[in-house]
């Protein structure tokens, strides 16, 4: 009964899709430099280094821009399969 319902596919389906933007948004965000946002002296560096690249700035944006609402559905999957288990478990998920 694991794969049974649908629900549970397509909760498992959204929480795969959610990791892998995560990555996807990491990897796209890597050559934008290795400085510190909150060192007052980088923030020069960070800023002209964004301008420079702003398309590759976007492209790394775009991953966890779309990843916040599969959260949000995501959480309702989740409180909707372990609602009849455990309401501890639900409200936690």
């Amino acid at each position: 009964m694991f794969w049974a319902n649908r629900t549970d596919k397509v909760a498992g389906v959204l929480l795969l899709l959610i990791v892998i933007l995560s990555v996807v948004g990491f990897i796209a965000g890597t050559p934008l430099g290795e400085v510190d946002p909150f060192a007052r002296a980088d923030v020069d560096v960070m800023l002209r280094t964004i301008r420079e690249s702003f398309g590759l700035w976007t492209a790394s944006l775009v991953p966890f821009v779309i990843q916040e609402p599969l959260i949000v559905a995501v959480a309702a999957l989740l409180y909707i399969i372990f609602r009849d288990r455990s309401q501890s478990l639900a409200l936690l998920g």
